[in-house]
């Protein structure tokens, strides 16, 4: 049996109705059969690191805590696990497509820069030719210029 399978046991039996506190070392030991002696306190361990069990007045009786309440009435703990899987790999989806976002629009900007500067030019030469125009239009019409 997996640690985590074991998490799902421990939690499972404490959210059956009647059963408040477990003495996790004998529980583990004698009622899952584990035999490696040091496996409780691995699974205590990683029970009161995930905030799922709180200690009782001794050291050894836990009892669930809100967090582990929750995980035991939404299916337990290999769901919660398989869950956060899924959620953590549609973040990463998330988090790569922005990414490919950002490329493309600093590509785009890029672009845009390269550009910029023949832009600059056709809009100089624009307007010196708008100018030009201009003034040969008032010179017409004042009767400087005679139109032909």
């Amino acid at each position: 049996m997996s640690d985590d399978q074991i998490i799902d046991e421990v939690i499972k039996f404490l959210s059956q109705p009647g059963k408040v506190n477990v003495v996790l070392d004998q529980f583990i030991l004698k009622e899952l059969e584990v035999n490696d002696k040091y496996r409780p306190r691995i699974i205590a361990d990683k029970l009161d690191s995930n905030d799922l069990t709180q200690y009782s007045s001794s050291k050894f009786i836990v009892h669930l805590s809100t967090f582990g309440r929750d995980i035991a009435d939404s299916g337990g703990w290999l769901k919660y696990l398989e869950q956060s899987k899924i959620e953590a790999s549609t973040i990463k989806k998330k988090e790569d497509l922005n990414f490919k976002k950002s490329k493309v629009d600093l590509e785009l900007a890029e672009k845009m820069l390269k550009e910029y500067p023949k832009t600059k030019w056709i809009a100089r030469i624009s307007f010196i030719i708008g100018i030009g125009l201009g003034l040969l239009e008032l010179a017409r019409a004042t009767g400087l210029l005679k139109s032909p």
